[in-house]
């Protein structure tokens, strides 16, 4: 009889066994990774994109997510495809998708969008600048480059960005602020909010002697994240102008 009784606790086993990994297997097919980029940006040694704000369009709010350490799981909903959306850095709290928050220049803000299918095992976040890099040049009476103490205007620093598409804007914003545009000495750039600069708007210049001086931007100019400037303060004139060097993280 114990040799009878064997066959049918064998097969059982098996499938218990079987239906163990075909849970496995559809666990496994609801998750999704991440990779992520900085569009037209090398990182500097030790820079790190690893912790984001990531929400998926049916979570509604943003919450933090380790791109090394973690997977995304698919909740049950009937569109084949989903969009997600990222921030870094981290945001200070999850905040809903659909609103706005106040940001700060000076800081470097970044925004993704993605669209994955159920299928995905992968999808990579390719993140752009939402501010301005600036970078600022104070040239002497002989036309040679000297490292101003600081440069400072009265500048919009204050703006709203649409959580879900990542935009910011200062349009709504009608005050001005006495401005550092001067960056740290690790740093190559400075970060301000896009807007627009009016001609004639004046930069106040203090160099290393403590000697002062000032300038007038020479023609409006509008700012956009697309693009990186180059501020070049010379005999009382600012120019602005776009240019493309390698922009650090």
């Amino acid at each position: 009889m114990k040799k009878y009784l064997l066959l049918p606790l064998l097969v059982l086993g098996s499938l218990t066994s079987c239906q163990q990994e075909d849970i496995a297997e559809v666990t496994a097919s609801n998750e999704i990774g991440f990779e992520a980029s900085i569009e037209g940006v090398t990182t500097r040694s030790g820079a790190n994109l690893d912790i984001i704000s990531l929400c998926a369009e049916y979570d509604k709010a943003f919450s933090s997510f380790n791109l090394k350490m973690e997977k995304h799981n698919w909740k049950n909903h009937e569109k084949n495809e989903i969009d997600f959306y990222a921030h870094y850095p981290l945001l200070s709290e999850d905040l809903q998708l659909d609103t706005e928050r106040f940001v700060k220049g000076g800081e470097n803000y970044f925004f993704a969008k993605v669209t994955a299918k159920h299928n995905d095992k992968k999808v990579s976040l390719k993140f752009k600048h939402m501010t301005v890099p600036v970078a600022v040049y104070v040239m002497d009476e002989n036309g040679n480059e000297q490292k101003p103490k600081s440069v400072r205007a009265s500048i919009k620093n204050k703006g709203l960005q649409n959580m879900k598409t990542g935009t910011i804007s200062t349009n709504r914003i009608s005050e001005v602020e006495n401005t550092e545009l001067i960056a740290t000495s690790s740093e190559e750039f400075t970060y301000l909010l896009p807007q627009t600069i009016k001609e004639g708007t004046i930069f106040e210049v203090r160099l290393n002697d403590n000697t002062q001086a000032t300038a007038r931007l020479s023609k409006t100019v509008q700012l956009s994240n697309s693009n990186t400037y180059k501020f070049v303060i010379d005999k009382g004139n600012l120019d602005i102008s776009i240019f493309d060097p390698v922009i650090p993280l």
